[in-house]
């Protein structure tokens, strides 16, 4: 039994987090109120610091990439959140299905990527024209779409009156 120093409850040592630098192994602080300090942190860092943000964003695509290549991210879980994004977005679906169409019956050509002219895919810069597409690889498509949200959280922290 040990008694957090934070909400003063005496809890099973299996309530708090193992750390090697403390006497008994274990945090001070119960996993409750270690997680409470953690989500008010991350609000604040949120809310305030463009940079913090930009670097977890690319922490958690490391993240999910390592995830993905060790087999943590399961085929199934992928394919739940593609139908779920395809049900929040089917403007986009619509255009995919279009340019997919279009390349069948010819009308539309896939090209090389435009930056480094290695087989492409079709991005769309807008939805509502579905043909017209630009041909980027696999690569240049991911990072054109890092860049597009960065640029958007970046423009979200600048509206709000934050200093980046």
């Amino acid at each position: 039994m040990k008694t957090c120093f934070k909400c003063f409850q005496v809890l099973e040592l299996s309530e708090f987090y193992k750390h090697p630098s403390m006497a008994d192994s274990h945090l001070g602080k119960c996993k409750q109120c270690t997680k409470k300090d953690t989500k008010e942190r991350q609000d604040l860092k949120m809310a305030t610091d463009i940079q913090w943000v930009l670097s977890e964003r690319g922490r958690q695509r490391l993240k999910m990439r390592a995830a993905r290549a060790c087999g943590r991210v399961k085929s199934g879980e992928n394919k739940l959140r593609i139908k779920k994004y395809e049900a929040k977005h089917p403007h986009k679906r619509a255009a995919h299905n279009a340019v997919r169409r279009a390349i069948v019956s010819g009308r539309l050509t896939p090209q090389p990527c435009v930056k480094c002219g290695k087989k492409a895919q079709a991005h769309h810069n807008d939805y509502s024209k579905p043909l017209q597409v630009v041909w980027l690889c696999p690569r240049h498509h991911a990072e054109h779409h890092v860049h597009q949200n960065d640029v958007r959280v970046v423009s979200m922290f600048n509206s709000t009156g934050l200093k980046s």
